[in-house]
């Protein structure tokens, strides 16, 4: 016999189970937009309304990783130092893949001239299927 869920304790729940198998579907480096909610705190109040205990966050970004129940994004990398953000799972409302990341081939050409002359890279990148 079912045990009985409180109705939004259920939506909750499906609402995670969606989550989950769209991150399973994620590859490395998709451009992907979360909505999510931060913790908060709040004193002093009379009245405790949504406006107050709620606090939606947005954040765009590329996907690394998931790990340990986090969902890691970086937004920036400088000199091989990554900044980005960890979101659990259980904060997520939903994810929109805005671009699924394609691989590409760089080709590197080297030219070289005479002694003394720097050489130049150059990099082509390239297409490789779809």
């Amino acid at each position: 016999m079912r045990k009985m869920v409180n109705p939004e304790v259920e939506k909750i729940l499906k609402n995670l189970q969606e989550i989950s198998r769209l991150i399973e579907s994620l590859r490395q480096n998709d451009l992907i937009e979360v909505y999510w909610f931060d913790a908060c705190s709040f004193q002093n109040i009379k009245i405790l309304t949504p406006e107050i205990y709620i606090t939606r966050k947005k954040t765009v970004g590329y996907f690394f990783e998931f790990r340990d129940g986090y969902l890691i994004i970086l937004s920036e990398t400088t000199n091989g130092h990554y900044d980005g953000t960890s979101i659990h799972i259980g904060c997520i409302e939903k994810i929109i893949v805005l671009s699924h990341f394609r691989e590409t081939s760089k080709k590197k050409l080297k030219i070289a001239y005479l002694e003394r002359t720097p050489i130049k890279t150059l990099t082509e990148t390239r297409k490789v299927g779809s």
